[in-house]
């Protein structure tokens, strides 16, 4: 045998063990770290207002208390601090819990917590008012549009999400249009068909035979959660008619998606049995931008981000590129949109 094999063979069997202890540490760490969120999830139920810290944005405070100021989830919450000074050091538990980890927990309670709060709204106000505020308050009138564009840290930060941007409309009669991007193609790819209203939010069907299904449950006042029940099928937005799409799969990070409730202009035309506007609104920034004024223009930009409009998201990072007219070009075939990434607005 040669002289070196049973020092290779000894430097293998390290990293083996190595790798192993790396995946049990962080099975470990999430064990502990979800532990603690579901003890404190429990609690909030608890709290009397929890309807209302929940419909209005505001459940920083109940999870504040329940951490700082209450001993109901001692247990949990010393367990993970413990843990987490073993695997990285003395002191790094505490860091980590007033930290990074309280920071998340409301949206970690929320998610936990939803499909609770909306039962308790049914049985306080009736269905009328469990359908209102899935529906958000208003769609019977005028439909609902959400969106969400991932940005690069939140996507290196999940790698094994697929979906890269999501836009969703439902329409007055329950109709949904929606709309996906995801890792490695520049193809926008859509699904539509038709939401009934379950105790927890909507239950939407994709038209077509075994195209899937979806549940969109309210978390506060203007986001939504998406759950992908197993699959649901997508078709690109401007294929033929038999194109017979791809399946758009609940895996690893793509099963819930947040999306935000953006302004109905963003998801203007996507419902296939809506007109579009014949002339659409000059944003209010329009005669100043077109005259030189960059901070109008920036003021345009910022605000058509807000709204949901990714191309003006994409601005600042275009011009941190290369060559920023082809990085757009890759991303936006629509002239508008094109011209919103590279000039910052829509006709310049």
């Amino acid at each position: 045998m040669h002289r070196y094999v049973p020092a290779t063979l000894g430097i293998a069997a390290v990293l083996m063990a190595s790798t192993a202890l790396a995946k049990e540490r962080s099975a470990l760490e999430s064990a502990s770290v979800k532990a603690a969120s579901d003890c404190v999830a429990a609690a909030a139920l608890k709290d009397p207002n929890i309807v209302t810290l929940y419909r209005e944005n505001r459940l920083k405070e109940v999870t504040n208390r329940i951490v700082l100021r209450s001993s109901a989830c001692d247990s949990p919450l010393t367990a993970m601090r413990l843990l987490h000074d073993r695997l990285y050091g003395a002191g790094t538990g505490r860091t980590f819990l007033l930290g990074d980890y309280l920071a998340d927990l409301p949206r970690a309670v929320g998610e936990r917590i939803a499909g609770e709060v909306v039962k308790r709204i049914a049985s306080e106000s009736g269905d009328d008012a469990a359908k209102g505020y899935a529906m958000h308050n208003g769609l019977e009138d005028r439909g609902t549009c959400y969106n969400r564009v991932y940005t690069r840290e939140h996507l290196t930060k999940q790698p094994d999400q697929l979906v890269t941007s999501m836009r969703l409309q439902i329409v007055p009669d329950g109709g949904f249009a929606l709309h996906v991007t995801w890792r490695g193609s520049d193809d926008v790819l859509g699904a539509d068909g038709a939401c009934k209203q379950k105790s927890r939010g909507l239950l939407c069907t994709v038209d077509g035979k075994d195209g899937g299904s979806f549940r969109v449950v309210p978390t506060n006042g203007r986001d939504v959660l998406l759950y992908i029940d197993d699959r649901i099928r997508v078709s690109l937005m401007e294929g033929e008619g038999d194109d017979p799409g791809v399946w758009l799969s609940a895996g690893k990070s793509d099963d819930v998606l947040r999306l935000n409730r953006v302004a109905e202009r963003v998801c203007r035309g996507m419902y296939y049995d809506e007109d579009p506007p014949e002339r659409a609104e000059l944003a209010p920034e329009y005669k100043a931008c077109h005259t030189g004024d960059t901070t109008a223009c920036k003021r345009w930009r910022v605000r058509a981000c807000r709204d949901g409009n990714p191309a003006a998201c994409d601005y600042d990072e275009a011009h941190k590129q290369s060559s920023p007219g082809e990085w757009c070009a890759k991303r936006y075939h629509d002239g508008g949109q094109y011209r919103f990434c590279l000039n910052g607005s829509p006709d310049r």
